[in-house]
């Protein structure tokens, strides 16, 4: 993948102790849980927007630099 930038909404998994949190992404074709790992990104709280880039990792595609989008 390119490093385009992608804005969407953080949505945790009910067990953070997977490690695994999940960043709503909506395009003209319809929603897709991009998966992220929240030990890298801990600051990240339910419903907040976000930026990120998708990468190839482990095990497909994820969501990595993640920033909150703060509108002013």
């Amino acid at each position: 993948m390119n490093n385009k930038r992608h804005m969407g909404v953080v949505k945790l998994v009910d067990s953070p102790e997977e490690g695994v949190g999940f960043i709503i992404l909506t395009t003209v074709h319809g929603t897709k849980d991009i998966p992220f790992d929240i030990e890298c990104n801990g600051h990240l709280d339910e419903n907040d927007k976000v930026t990120f880039i998708i990468v190839k990792g482990r095990k497909g595609f994820e969501a990595q630099d993640i920033s909150k989008y703060v509108i002013n």
